[in-house]
């Protein structure tokens, strides 16, 4: 695995933002498959998690990154940056058979543990899904105004 993550994870990752869903899972989801218990916490996880999702399997994507972050404490999650991402992630997995009110609790759950000067993509990443719900983008404005103290050019809204 160690080979995979530094050899082919650059082309990979140009596969995955090529769009090119099925062709990685016909390629690494066997590997996938049989190391994923050894591959916990690699950027190659992250792929596979994406891929999984992109290809309509929701619920297998959200207990993968479940199983994984389930070992760590919110603490934990909140001051990792791998985790915290897969945490959003998860998330945003949910999105698609989870209500809203349990959706708010997970963000609500790790906003306030978040270090605002150390994550400060994901705190507003988390503001944004959770502050615009309410379609009061003022407040969500404020909010990451406040946050990133006028480093507005500092702030993308990636994808996680």
């Amino acid at each position: 695995m160690k080979e995979v993550e530094e050899k082919y994870i650059p082309i990979i990752r140009k596969i995955q933002l090529s769009g090119e869903t099925k062709y990685i899972l016909e390629k690494f989801y066997g590997l996938f498959c049989q190391e994923k218990d050894n591959v916990r916490g690699t950027e190659f996880f992250s792929i596979m998690i994406d891929m999984i999702h992109l290809s309509g399997r929701y619920k297998e994507a959200v207990q993968l990154i479940s199983t994984y972050l389930n070992q760590r404490s919110l603490d934990d999650i909140s001051n990792n940056e791998y985790a915290l991402n897969l945490y959003i992630r998860r998330t945003h997995h949910k999105m698609f058979y989870y209500t809203l009110s349990e959706l708010q609790e997970d963000m609500e759950a790790i906003l306030i543990l978040i270090d605002d000067k150390k994550f400060i993509r994901q705190k507003c990443e988390i503001l944004f899904k959770t502050e615009a719900k309410s379609m009061d983008y003022v407040v969500l404005a404020q909010a990451i105004d406040s946050i990133i103290e006028g480093k507005k050019d500092v702030i993308r809204f990636e994808y996680l």
